[in-house]
């Protein structure tokens, strides 16, 4: 099933379910229309079919798509670009610098998705497919997009990913703002750090969120499932969950516990503050901060 919301002025939320024999992974993407469209976050391969079926609903002619925008180049965000520049031969694919090379050549970037999502993410999410360099547009921090009608601004926001960009749409004061700012926790609007392995960071993920605290955004798209209004609370709560995680992590790291003795430490933390069971992947950041402190001493 698949629903499609006009969540602001010519900005459309399009979210679905994609169902597989042993997952139920719901998919978040954005159109913003002018004169031209941009697609915001294709997710994997397997959502190109829900994808398609919101642009249907839209009555967007495939056509008017002159970007295709993945926050970053993880699977859940940017798996499926290459399949829709197959698709659509027209179509830029807007990366980061960092993540063009794992685009045309997604060898790399294959390996430590394997490390994040287990030996048979390719059945579950679909093959990353090599984008051809030709329609790849490389991002520069601070560029504006236009459609026409409206532009897109594009900002650099390591923390999550060296790799990840955030869009600002000034007709709106919103902000597409990928994982930089966090995931809604479900059941709530309590956002929790995105700290996916392999090259999460904790200092660049809090200083990303004071950059975008300083753009005074009026609205937040998340791209995993929320509309944020509440701007300012809504980065103040990231910022002390982001901390807090690294307090409960980093001890643990040093006393050697395991992996599933700190995920239940930030289930437990989870459970405390929003009174319910959250969706939250505690494993993926357990690894996430692990990394990251062990990185850190290193730098010592």
């Amino acid at each position: 099933m698949v629903t499609v919301t006009e969540v602001a002025d010519r900005i459309y939320h399009i979210k679905g379910e994609n169902k597989t024999p042993d997952t139920r992974d719901h998919m978040v993407s954005y159109v913003v229309r002018g004169q031209k469209a941009a697609l915001i976050e294709t997710g994997p391969t397997n959502n190109a079919p829900l994808i398609e079926e919101g642009l249907k609903k839209m009555k967007l002619d495939l056509k008017e798509l002159a970007y295709i925008i993945p926050t970053h180049i993880h699977i859940d965000h940017g798996g499926g670009v290459g399949w829709w520049a197959k698709k659509l031969p027209q179509v830029k694919i807007v990366i980061h610098p960092l993540g063009v090379p794992h685009m045309i050549d997604p060898t790399r970037l294959n390996a430590s998705t394997k490390l994040a999502f287990g030996d048979g993410f390719e059945s579950r999410y679909g093959a990353i497919q090599p984008v051809p360099q030709p329609q790849i547009h490389t991002a520069k921090d601070g560029e504006v997009l236009s459609l026409g009608s409206r532009e897109l601004k594009i900002i650099f926001t390591p923390g999550h990913a060296p790799h990840h960009i955030s869009l600002w749409d000034a007709k709106t004061r919103g902000l597409f703002s990928g994982e930089a700012l966090g995931i809604p926790s479900e059941g709530s609007d309590i956002p929790f750090p995105a700290c996916a392995p392999p090259a999460f960071d904790m200092d660049q993920y809090l200083a990303t969120a004071e950059q975008l605290r300083g753009l005074n955004p009026s609205i937040l798209f998340y791209s995993h499932d929320g509309i944020g209004r509440d701007v300012s609370r809504l980065i103040d709560l990231l910022q002390i969950h982001t901390r807090a995680f690294g307090a409960i992590i980093e001890p643990a790291v040093k006393a050697g516990e395991s992996k599933e003795q700190m995920g239940q430490r930030l289930k437990d933390y989870i459970f405390k503050t929003t009174g319910t069971v959250s969706d939250y992947a505690p494993d993926m950041a357990v690894m996430g901060y692990a990394l990251y402190f062990k990185r850190k001493a290193e730098k010592k």
